[in-house]
């Protein structure tokens, strides 16, 4: 019993927490000295549009090479903290659906096939802790709707 409570606390080490960026600091502007986290919506919005661009940390370097790009990840940290404190049901998207008017049935149903694709796959691919079996149904399904309207 000892030892696998030992190889458990062992193990532990090793598992994945999710995907959460280091919080840069914030170098200049009027929120200097405080953490990104630690600001409203409505301060970030402001960071976003205002006090980014003027963070003025170094360039990355590579050696002797000459800068690539200048730094931007006070910018992108506040993105991410944007998003990550929507709730899930307004979070940007990638999926969407553009019909327009005067489109014929076939072009809009298979428009429908993919966005269901799409949002299914979002939720049942195996990368994203779905099960393989129920994937390879939804790509048999998507093949089948295609050949189906493209006769």
């Amino acid at each position: 019993m000892q030892e696998r409570q030992r190889r458990s606390r062992r193990l532990s080490r090793f598992r994945r927490s999710p995907f959460a960026p280091s919080e840069p600091p914030i170098l200049a502007g009027s929120f200097l000295g405080r953490k990104l986290s630690d600001l409203s919506d409505e301060e970030l919005v402001h960071f976003v549009r205002v006090d980014a661009r003027h963070q003025t940390k170094a360039p990355l370097t590579s050696g002797w090479f000459p800068p690539l790009c200048p730094d931007l990840s006070q910018y992108w940290f506040a993105k991410y903290e944007l998003e990550r404190r929507k709730p899930e049901s307004q979070r940007a998207s990638t999926i969407s659906l553009e019909i327009a008017s005067g489109e014929v049935k076939e072009s809009v149903t298979l428009k429908l096939v993919e966005y269901g694709y799409r949002a299914a796959s979002r939720k049942y691919h195996p990368d994203r802790g779905g099960d393989t079996a129920i994937m390879q149904t939804l790509n048999a399904a998507r093949k089948f709707a295609r050949e189906r309207l493209k006769k």
